[in-house]
């Protein structure tokens, strides 16, 4: 369902020279919502609007009912408060907004401000040589392992060491976790667009399913893989797809 923007951008308390990200929220909490979180705090500032997707540049209603843009208001909180998602919540309360959008269903709205010095880096998952973000050009990039470094060590941030957390490779992710590394190039390769575990496997030639699954899918899960419907893990309907961390790896 197509709604004008003025429609939208009237709901936001300031939008002049504001990024605004729209996320569609139909299969949960969009995992994604955090890399954009991150840029637009280590940037300047942005607003991510949940409950609403981007087709062909036009703005599309997901359709949300109020209960269900309340939770996902509860979820960016529950998330928000846990500094093992996120380095620092850095909004505050008006800052996250349920808001109707004209009459055709509900979103959330959050507007990320620019973080002040002393708040800097934002950083995901506890790993900020890996995963802080920043923008450029409009685009999200990784930000520069050498500025994170030296913003770590100015503010004595406590992380792993650099050298095993960038270790960037599916030979060094494979040996970490006792598997063929051959096989994580292919799931990754595979998996750059949304895949079902029955299509894996039948890429792989792997005739259970489910013993590919604890073997060699749950353990990339959170840094690599992602599911498409995180709220409902068993779903027919879930799909694996490559995180940013995932899609920045190295191969042999």
């Amino acid at each position: 369902m197509k709604v004008i923007l003025d429609d939208i951008y009237g709901l936001l308390r300031s939008t002049e020279g504001t990024v605004v990200e729209f996320k569609t929220a139909r299969g949960g909490f969009p995992q994604s919502f955090w890399t954009t979180f991150s840029a637009f705090a280590n940037t300047d500032g942005g607003v991510i609007v949940l409950g609403v997707k981007e087709k062909n540049k036009v703005p599309v209603v997901d359709g949300l009912t109020e209960m269900e843009a309340i939770d996902l208001k509860k979820k960016f909180w529950d998330m928000a408060h846990n500094p093992q998602k996120v380095s620092d919540p850095l909004l505050e309360d008006k800052d996250a907004h349920v808001e109707e959008i004209a009459g055709e269903g509900w979103m959330l709205v959050c507007e990320v401000p620019r973080a002040s010095y002393d708040r800097r880096l934002v950083f995901l998952n506890g790993r900020p040589y890996s995963n802080t973000y920043t923008m450029l050009s409009e685009h999200i990039e990784p930000e520069r392992v050498e500025m994170v470094m030296e913003m770590v060590k100015e503010k004595d941030i406590e992380t792993v060491p650099v050298g095993k957390e960038l270790a960037r490779s599916w030979q060094g992710v494979g040996k970490e976790l006792g598997v063929d590394f051959h096989i994580l190039e292919r799931i990754a390769e595979y998996c750059k667009e949304p895949r079902s575990l029955a299509e894996i496997a039948e890429h792989l030639g792997l005739s259970d399913r489910y013993k590919m699954k604890k073997k060699y899918i749950d353990p990339l899960l959170g840094r690599y893989l992602e599911m498409t419907l995180p709220e409902t893990p068993n779903s027919p309907a879930q799909r694996y797809v490559l995180t940013e961390e995932g899609r920045r790896m190295d191969f042999e």
